[in-house]
């Protein structure tokens, strides 16, 4: 919902007043937030979500509301984590997730522009309401599929994100090769949808795969993949093979470039598809660690 607002206010701020009033509307709320945040939002104690067992492990406190292990050093909490193989593939999932989303969203207004002329008030517009508004309602309508699926096979938790990924290629090359641009939109919108509706899984996965004590690293560590891959990589990506097809291919080169950034969706899929392969295993692992010396039966 923020990047559809952005992208609409952003583009017709541009136009009307300059690049400059847009930081400038962009980065007011931000500050608001921010003390809105720091004086009204209080941390909850550590722990103290954390099940039973935690509760009452060793170094908890007599209430279940400190920490349920003691502190590791995170090298080690790092390795314990990417020695589970379905999370190894769910990260690279996500960082190759993000570099198709990125790398495209990004340049999308510079494909809108060379290729059909748009200016960035329409171009803002179009993809608030053709991409970010679908993306959104893609996430939720992937979270409740991925909800009900997985009650009867935890495999789904991924699974899903793996169909929704490839399903997402054929749609963004739609995008990029219709001419008439009313065709182009009509690809755009589903292949938003197909894009949000892998988020869930995503997270999910994160947190069901790891310890209750190293959740936040676990998510740390994916979301430091999606920036650096996805926000870093994949625009830099599409910009350098733009300045080596433009000399040959002139405004069209945008397009090649971000057929070939999209199409990594596909390998963002296998890696999801992987993860399912061993998913279910690392699930029982996870719950047999958490219940403790002779629960594997129970946890199984």
């Amino acid at each position: 919902m923020g990047v559809a607002l952005a992208l609409l206010m952003g583009g017709w701020v541009e136009q009307l007043w300059g690049w400059r009033a847009v930081f400038a509307v962009a980065g007011a709320p931000g500050i608001v937030l921010a003390l809105l945040m720091r004086f009204t939002v209080k941390e909850p104690p550590r722990g103290r979500f954390d099940g039973p067992r935690a509760a009452s492990s060793p170094g908890s406190s007599s209430a279940g509301h400190g920490p349920a292990h003691t502190a590791e050093r995170w090298p080690a909490a790092l390795g314990q984590l990417l020695r589970i193989p379905a999370y190894r593939h769910v990260v690279m999932g996500a960082g190759l997730h993000s570099f198709a989303f990125t790398g495209s969203l990004i340049w999308y207004p510079a494909f809108l522009t060379r290729v059909h002329g748009f200016e960035s008030g329409a171009i803002g517009t179009l993809l608030a309401f053709g991409s970010s508004l679908p993306t959104a309602l893609g996430i939720v309508l992937g979270g409740l599929a991925t909800d009900r699926l997985q009650r009867r096979d935890p495999r789904w938790i991924t699974r899903v994100a793996a169909i929704t990924m490839v399903a997402y290629a054929p749609f963004a090359l739609g995008f990029l090769y219709f001419s008439d641009w009313t065709l182009a939109v009509a690809n755009l919108v589903p292949a938003a949808l197909m894009m949000g509706a892998s988020v869930p899984g995503m997270h999910v996965a994160t947190q069901a795969l790891a310890p209750p004590h190293l959740r936040a690293l676990a998510s740390a560590v994916t979301l430091l993949v999606l920036s650096v891959v996805g926000s870093g990589l994949g625009p830099f990506a599409v910009g350098v093979m733009n300045d080596l097809l433009a000399e040959r291919l002139g405004d069209e080169a945008v397009r090649y470039t971000l057929s070939i950034v999209g199409l990594t969706s596909v390998w963002s899929g296998v890696h999801y598809w992987l993860a399912e392969r061993t998913l279910a295993r690392d699930l029982v692992e996870r719950a047999a660690a958490d219940a403790g010396p002779g629960a594997n039966g129970d946890a199984a």
